[in-house]
């Protein structure tokens, strides 16, 4: 699933809109609940996700920036690029 909308984050993935109000759209936070989310909505064994800020719009973040995320049975775990 491509879920570059915070809409399709929230409404398909079940992340929550204060995870995304508070933590930003690219953050470790987001890229694991997302993880858990597609794990959750098609019944999988794992869930990955991914977040990453290209272009350097954000004002705190770096270019380049990449949070991927593993959901298993057990736990979730964001792993940052940088």
């Amino acid at each position: 699933m491509i879920a570059y909308a915070d809409d399709v984050k929230a409404e398909h993935l079940g992340v929550g809109r204060h995870l995304l109000a508070t933590h930003a759209p690219v953050s470790a936070e987001v890229a694991e609940a997302m993880a858990a989310g597609v794990r959750r909505r098609y019944e999988a064994d794992l869930g990955v996700a991914s977040r990453a800020l290209p272009d350097g719009r954000h004002e705190h973040k770096p270019a380049g920036l990449v949070f991927v995320a593993v959901a298993g049975p057990a736990s979730v775990r964001g792993i940052p690029s940088r």
